[in-house]
């Protein structure tokens, strides 16, 4: 969801974040399809690389279990919006701040696609 990701690129010290969709580990990824699909959630990064958008937890597209977790996740998405990163990709890429709908994670599909290879190969 929208709040943990910004957590794990927040907190997380793996800087790896990986690309899983159903296809895996059958079909290899494709990233202007995905980005085509969803380009609110997806981008295409300037080396052809997969790009995930942090989007704001508490948007009016968000979607809670719970409307009773919209005060919790306000104040969560407030507090690692405020937190020192001890993500090493953040500083990597030069994320100072997490700004919703500008701030992009690099995902990793070249692990996705090693799958997909040993799969053929099975």
């Amino acid at each position: 969801t929208r709040l943990e990701r910004m957590m794990g690129y927040t907190y997380c010290a793996c800087p790896l974040f990986k690309y899983l969709d159903d296809k895996y580990p059958q079909q290899s990824v494709v990233v202007d399809d995905i980005v085509d699909e969803s380009p609110e959630t997806f981008a295409k990064g300037e080396d052809g690389g997969l790009l995930l958008r942090i989007r704001d937890p508490n948007g009016e597209d968000a979607n809670f279990t719970s409307e009773e977790d919209a005060p919790v996740v306000r104040q969560l998405s407030f507090t690692v919006q405020e937190s020192m990163p001890m993500n090493p990709a953040r500083s990597w890429h030069n994320i100072t701040e997490l700004v919703y709908d500008e701030c992009l994670i690099p995902l990793d599909t070249e692990h996705y696609g090693m799958d997909v290879i040993k799969q053929i190969k099975l």
